[in-house]
């Protein structure tokens, strides 16, 4: 099964189960259910939380309680079962300050803030805007993602260096110009250092506008990472050399109206790798920018169906 048809599949059954559980409970029961399981040998299962006892998780599968002993669980699953036994605690924390980190990316160093504790992390990249604040002033729409037992980390780019000649290459762009600028090095060093700094072993980069440049500049080093991409701008791109080298890849966005793609060879390529229509084709025919004209509901069911595809 092709990814994109994993992740429409998995935004269907995204939606459904969030309707049919919150409307017949509460919203703590709401993030109780589907969650996914992880055993210490790296097996996954999908049950409901049910309760702890003891030293064990009980989760309910096809309709019978299954009791799985922390010992037999990865780390990040006997947390997820200690919050799920506690939502409110959870729900609390989710609007704490998150952990903070200083990372180093070429030429300079960035904070970057981290959301959650698990080793599976869900990773943004902004567009030319203030993302990362929208994002953070938005966490409540994220818990899902984190209690689905992943983390998330959201940062800005350094004010110094190559990033200063962003604005102008846009406008140059908007002027009819066809201006290009290469953001090499800033996705795998960010990658590599919260490997070595916060111990994350699984990505999933989420990359949109601008951010989208900065993640496909070094995709080659990043082939073990599952990448979304929402409307890639054009003049940020690499070579389509460099582009045709993505493996678990999708794109969502109106390309053909996008008016930050112009080459017919570029939007072959977005084309390609489309996410499924299904889970976007209600979307804005523009350029879209979460936070503006993209909901944050809508990047958390878009993060959500992919993070089953493999």
């Amino acid at each position: 099964m092709a990814m994109s048809d994993r992740i429409v599949l998995r935004f269907h059954s995204f939606v459904l189960r969030s309707v049919l559980v919150c409307l017949v409970s509460t919203s703590a029961i709401c993030q109780q259910v589907n969650l996914e399981w992880v055993s210490n040998d790296g097996r996954r299962m999908k049950a409901d939380f049910v309760r702890l006892q003891n030293d064990s998780v009980v989760v309910r599968k096809e309709g019978k309680e299954i009791v799985i002993e922390f010992s037999r669980l990865a780390p990040e699953s006997v947390q997820l079962a200690k919050k799920m036994a506690h939502p409110q605690e959870q729900s609390n924390a989710s609007k704490g300050p998150p952990m903070k980190r200083t990372l180093q990316v070429p030429g300079s160093s960035i904070e970057f803030d981290l959301w959650g504790d698990s080793k599976r992390s869900v990773v943004f990249f902004n567009h030319s805007g203030p993302m990362k604040g929208s994002i953070d002033r938005s966490m409540a729409d994220y818990q899902a993602i984190i209690n689905s037992g992943w983390s998330l980390v959201t940062w800005n780019y350094p004010k110094e260096g190559v990033f200063n000649e962003v604005g102008r290459t846009i406008q140059q762009w908007v002027q009819g110009g066809a201006p290009s600028l290469l953001l090499k090095g800033y996705a795998s060093a960010v990658v590599k250092e919260l490997r070595s700094q916060a111990g994350i072993k699984e990505f999933i980069l989420v990359g949109n506008s601008l951010g989208a440049g900065v993640i496909m500049s070094d995709i080659r080093d990043l082939s073990d990472c599952r990448v979304l991409l929402i409307s890639p701008t054009e003049m940020f791109l690499p070579p389509m050399n460099e582009l045709k080298a993505a493996k678990m890849l999708a794109v969502v966005g109106h390309n053909e109206k996008d008016s930050f793609v112009r080459s017919k060879e570029v939007h072959e390529w977005i084309e390609s790798h489309h996410a499924s229509l299904e889970i976007w084709k209600d979307l804005p025919e523009e350029h879209l920018i979460i936070g503006e004209n993209l909901a944050h509901q809508r990047v958390v069911q878009m993060v959500s169906a992919i993070l089953d595809a493999q």
